[in-house]
């Protein structure tokens, strides 16, 4: 579990190294031949991290329900949500990771219940569903160093 957190680690620090290097417009901005851009990205990994870690252990999510919704897979961006979030995605980047570790630590999660994710991982423990989460994190990461290209 120690090289799972540090890779978490690792990737947060690269999406707020991302975060911090974009103007709020280019955070927004969906570049041609694209579908989403930098902040959904971002959203979207808050969304199902607190899906992976919090809901499948049926404890309440440290994100507010209408982001959680906002982010989930299936959604789409629109500039004036996106506009909206911009501060509250920036500011529980780092609570919801910190939050997750000392809840995953001290024992504050719930029983966790399996479950197939839709890419076909079967994740049977909380430490599957943290080791899944770095791969889901990952792939954004490289959707979002595309989407940098363009901006």
């Amino acid at each position: 579990m120690e090289n799972t957190l540090k890779t978490w680690t690792r990737s947060r620090e690269i999406i707020t190294g991302i975060f911090q290097s974009y103007s709020n417009e280019e955070l927004i901005k969906i570049p041609d031949g694209f579908n989403n851009n930098l902040l959904w990205n971002m959203g979207h990994i808050l969304t199902v991290n607190q899906k992976l870690i919090y809901k499948a252990t049926k404890t309440p999510i440290i994100i507010p329900e209408e982001l959680y919704k906002r982010y989930d897979t299936g959604t789409v961006p629109t500039v004036e949500e996106d506009l909206k979030n911009i501060r509250l995605i920036k500011e529980l980047l780092p609570v919801s990771f910190e939050q997750s570790i000392y809840d995953y630590k001290n024992s504050k999660l719930g029983t966790f219940n399996p479950l197939t994710t839709g890419t076909g991982f079967h994740l049977s423990s909380v430490e599957d569903a943290f080791a899944f989460n770095n791969y889901h994190e990952a792939l954004h990461i490289g959707l979002m160093l595309n989407v940098k290209k363009f901006l």
